[in-house]
């Protein structure tokens, strides 16, 4: 395992390397440069930004801007944002915790829906209710989330307004009290929602196919043969075998 994780580690620092070049270079190949995202004196004459570029570095070799700028990311300095004329570490900062409780709550929606969804195709698999999980998970598995969460947002946020369509709380409450955490959570249902539902199928497919494959399995056939009630039969060998396999999927 840690063998498995230290490979795949050494694998990902050149292809962040690589990564890197390409986001600056694509970056330089846009119109302007550090300097047009500033606030600048209007009135300031050609030769007066001349000096100011060369005071930041911009009439270098593209080469010694990367090594800069990758020298600054690693220590954790991005720059300055020209949207918010701030820090972009503070930007990032101040948006950390919503990607985070976002993830964890989508998290949590994807397997209470995948882990039943997945147990019920897989036990009555080739019945109506495998072939109605089955096509939902087809249907979750060819659709664009970015298209799905817009209808989500349509349907639920404007058209039946169960739940706030911007921000991630309600600017009206104080924060600190109950008031807030109830409002933080209305924020993140319907986009933790929206991506669990897509985000279930591959889990259902793998607890499905590996609930199938167990219960055909010699240790399945001898407990049934020795008497074991059908219920027992499921939830200690079919299902136990079968979380077995997911987590170490």
């Amino acid at each position: 395992m840690w063998k498995f994780i230290l490979r795949r580690l050494l694998v990902m620092i050149p292809q962040l390397f690589l990564l890197s070049i390409i986001v600056f270079m694509m970056a330089k190949a846009m119109p302007g440069d550090a300097l047009s995202g500033q606030e600048i004196n209007p009135r300031a004459n050609p030769a007066e930004l001349d000096r100011i570029r060369e005071e930041l570095g911009l009439n270098d070799p593209w080469y010694q801007q990367y090594i800069r700028w990758a020298s600054n990311a690693v220590q954790g300095d991005f720059g300055v944002s020209y949207t918010h004329k701030t820090p972009v570490m503070d930007v990032i900062e101040d948006r950390l915790w919503n990607t985070v409780f976002l993830a964890l709550v989508t998290l949590i929606f994807t397997y209470m829906l995948a882990i039943p969804l997945g147990i019920l195709s897989g036990r009555y698999n080739d019945t109506w209710v495998d072939k109605t999980v089955t096509g939902y998970s087809y249907v979750g598995f060819g659709t664009p989330i970015f298209i799905f969460a817009l209808i989500m947002l349509f349907v639920f946020g404007f058209a039946l307004d169960w739940f706030p369509s911007g921000g991630s709380v309600d600017s009206k409450v104080d924060e600190g009290t109950f008031a807030y955490v109830v409002s933080k959570i209305n924020h993140l249902i319907l986009p933790a929602l929206s991506t669990a539902l897509i985000a279930t199928t591959s889990t259902i497919q793998y607890l499905r196919n590996e609930i199938i494959d167990n219960k055909i399995k010699d240790f399945v056939r001898t407990a049934r043969s020795k008497g074991v009630p059908e219920s027992k039969v499921y939830s200690r060998h079919i299902l136990r075998n079968s979380f077995y396999r997911l987590r170490h999927s």
